[in-house]
């Protein structure tokens, strides 16, 4: 539960790179969109075996190239690390921020200070994105500061109260956006209607084939000259009713007894693949990554879908690391009145490139492109999940002075 405190919290000028804005002539404004209610998409997450898996690719695929902080003040380089390390953020909070971004297309995570307001003690996991919503006016409308974003948020409580929180307080985490709306948009919304459209043919073929393995029995009693009594009509009725593979039965000549087969029709197979290659193309992943299949393409076209795949990759990770880096290191450098903001910067997207891109800086610095320092030496440990040796002051006063000595333009 995410807990509104009103302590007022210190405010240090630390600012981004960046020129002073003068005075906008665009308004801010909120589309309204006819959204899913949450809780079916959350249906369709755990029902639905494709959409459950394409999911859980998109979080695997997000968080397991890892990533590091990089920063020239090494003091807020190390300092933001090792607070990411205490709050367990790569193996806990960052599964869930990715996987609620791709259910919900939004993840809201309360930025936890401490009691004086002076220090971020943690960045708590996702709370229920149903719960969540912007305070608005009386048109309905978010409540917007001077940059267009939430000024607050609202939470609604399982027992019916609802509290306030500062958007300073929550990291939003949102996956796609349409418009001027705040809300994002996750991977299942585009493809809900589609999902149901294969849900209800799923239960069709269910139907078909259960109805093949166990054919519609068709009794015809007696005939012309043996009429049958009720009675008969009602015994042979019960020794059909639950007939299966083990069930024997005998009956005199005027008894004709048939079985109907049915089978799944050639328009209802191919309409039962559709659904499921739409449900495919909507996920925004390829086929083999959801199914877990090979597919028979040439070279060229699957090395262009691991690359658009990669790009599709990179874009998340940076807006993960986006709200990050403005919303939760930017404060923890003014809190601490450190020097400059740290970047967080993912690894490559696959081990295979990872080496590539090794083998690619070896030979830089075999032709001279590179110089073998101690911050490319750094770089390579964190891409090879190795530990940074932190410099020693002596290290970063000799750095100062090289630098000073040096002066710009020097070589």
């Amino acid at each position: 539960m995410i807990i509104n405190s009103s302590m007022p919290l210190p405010k240090i000028a630390v600012q981004f790179a960046e020129a002073d804005a003068g005075e906008r002539l665009l308004q801010f404004s909120e589309t309204s969109y006819s959204r899913k209610p949450f809780l079916r998409l959350e249906q369709l997450y755990f029902s639905d075996g494709i959409i459950f898996n394409a999911v859980n690719t998109w979080v695997e695929l997000i968080c397991s190239p890892g990533y590091r902080i990089e920063c020239e003040d090494e003091e807020a380089r190390k300092y933001v690390e090792n607070w990411l390390i205490k709050i367990r953020f790569k193996e806990i909070k960052l599964p869930k921020i990715a996987q609620h971004r791709c259910i919900y297309g939004n993840a809201y995570s309360e930025i936890v200070y401490n009691r004086y307001g002076t220090d971020i003690v943690d960045l708590s996991e996702p709370v229920d994105a149903k719960s969540m919503d912007f305070k608005r006016d009386q048109n309905l409308n978010p409540l917007l500061d001077e940059y267009g974003n939430p000024s607050v948020y609202v939470q609604q409580l399982s027992y019916g109260k609802k509290i306030e929180i500062p958007a300073e307080q929550i990291a939003h985490f949102k996956m796609y956006t349409l418009g001027s709306s705040q809300l994002g948009i996750g991977i299942i919304e585009p493809i809900f209607w589609t999902a149901l459209g294969k849900r209800n043919i799923d239960e069709k073929v269910a139907q078909q084939e259960f109805r093949r393995a166990s054919p519609f029995v068709l009794g015809k009693i007696g005939d012309k000259d043996h009429p049958p009594s009720p009675e008969e009509i009602n015994k042979v009725h019960d020794a059909l009713k639950n007939i299966n593979y083990k069930t024997d039965f005998t009956g005199p000549y005027w008894y004709d007894i048939q079985f109907k087969e049915s089978a799944p029709s050639e328009s209802t197979l191919k309409s039962a693949n559709y659904f499921v290659e739409q449900e495919l193309a909507g996920t925004g992943l390829p086929k083999a990554y959801v199914l877990g299949t090979g597919e028979e393409q040439n070279r060229a076209t699957l090395d262009l879908i691991v690359s658009v795949t990669q790009k599709k990759i990179e874009r998340q990770q940076k807006e993960i690391s986006e709200v990050m880096e403005t919303k939760i290191f930017k404060k923890i450098v003014e809190l601490k009145k450190f020097k400059q903001v740290p970047k967080m910067v993912w690894n490559e997207f696959s081990q295979e490139s990872l080496t590539t891109k090794i083998d690619r800086m070896v030979k830089e610095i075999q032709v001279g492109l590179l110089v073998p320092e101690q911050g490319l030496k750094d770089i390579i440990r964190q891409l090879e999940g190795l530990p940074v040796v932190a410099k020693t002051e002596e290290e970063l006063k000799q750095e100062d002075k090289n630098a000073t000595t040096k002066g710009p333009g020097t070589g």
